[in-house]
């Protein structure tokens, strides 16, 4: 029930591509800088590709396995979860990581709001303070409190206003 809950929550409270593009420019932004200061500003074009590269990656991967989150997305208030709503770890921050690599792999989120790689490591960002206010409304981190009867729905004011309430009708669990 719990799990059905959330998985509810993070599939219909995806961060919008608008302030998903921002937070990947300042990623992109962040170990450019760093690069660059680092460098002192010598600009070898095969060096500073490759290093800017080792950089990106390196970044990306420790901050999502240990923060579940990014610098742009921690500036922007965003984190990353799985389906279940639990932080990443080690393997999908290293899957996601890696799959960004792959030539375009953004282009789907245009049309799913979800690039490949949120796709292929099934996880999802969501604002981090609405998901921490879903989870306490429903007291979701108490293994003794007592969760949603199959008869009740979620609170309409912490689903997405876009979703259709009939989606969002917990029964069947």
């Amino acid at each position: 029930m719990e799990i059905n809950i959330i998985n509810q929550f993070v599939n219909r409270n995806r961060v919008d591509i608008g302030i998903r593009f921002l937070g990947y420019v300042i990623d992109l932004v962040f170990p450019f800088i760093l690069v660059l200061v680092e460098t002192n500003f010598t600009l070898e074009s095969n060096f500073l590709k490759s290093y800017l590269y080792i950089n990106y990656f390196v970044l990306m991967f420790l901050s999502e396995s240990i923060f579940s989150t990014s610098l742009g997305k921690r500036i922007l208030g965003n984190i990353v979860v799985n389906k279940n709503g639990r932080r990443i770890f080690i393997r999908k921050a290293f899957l996601r990581t890696l799959i960004r690599f792959i030539p375009f792999e953004t282009f789907p989120i245009v049309f799913h709001y979800m690039a490949l790689h949120d796709l292929w490591s099934k996880t999802y960002v969501v604002n981090k303070k609405e998901f921490l206010a879903f989870k306490a409304a429903y007291d979701l981190d108490n293994p003794n409190s007592i969760h949603l009867n199959p008869e009740e729905e979620i609170d309409k004011d912490l689903v997405n206003p876009s979703a259709k309430q009939d989606d969002i009708n917990v029964t069947g669990v």
